[in-house]
């Protein structure tokens, strides 16, 4: 008997380069963290995909019935916390006993939220010297630098590691 591999699409908000792409992904084994830090792929196929400015969300500018998105180009992801957990071995979970509430920026945002880590020592790890091209912020809020009142929410913002301008962290107070 083998083992089968279950299709579950979900839906996520990509932001890049001035877009917001809504879009469904059809995930195989893992959550959508492992699919965007998989180094052996440079593209995400997305399907049922909405295009829309990020100066103004809710206008549909086009619909696709499936695309690729160049991972590198991403800005951030916007998706639901279990979504962000990554699942392959040896990944750096960011399983977490402490949370820092964070500020980051990447072109065009500014991103807050809680990162869960299990040592203050482990934020080089995880922003400077870990292999992760995307890395989750939980709880967060992206908001837009040219027009603040454009917002972006989730439970879990995966933010590209290569396009932050800056991080900063201040433990949690509980």
């Amino acid at each position: 008997m083998t083992a089968s591999l279950r299709k579950v699409p979900i839906t996520a908000d990509f932001l890049a380069q001035g877009h917001r792409f809504s879009a469904e992904v059809i995930l195989r084994a893992g959550p959508l963290i492992d699919m965007l830090n998989d180094a052996t792929t440079s593209y995400l196929r997305v399907e049922h995909v909405y295009v829309s400015p990020i100066t103004d969300p809710a206008a549909l500018t086009a619909s696709h019935t499936a695309g690729q998105i160049r991972k590198d180009n991403l800005s951030i992801v916007i998706t639901t916390p279990d979504q962000a957990i990554s699942r392959r071995p040896g990944a750096y979970t960011q399983g977490g006993q402490v949370t820092f509430d964070t500020f980051m920026t990447v072109p065009g945002f500014e991103i807050r939220g809680g990162i869960r880590i299990e040592l203050a020592v482990d934020v080089e790890r995880l922003f400077i010297y870990g292999s992760e091209r995307f890395v989750a912020v939980f709880d967060a809020t992206a908001t837009a630098t040219t027009n603040p009142s454009v917002q972006f929410t989730g439970g879990a913002i995966l933010v590209n590691r290569s396009q932050i301008g800056i991080f900063c962290m201040d433990k949690r107070v509980v």
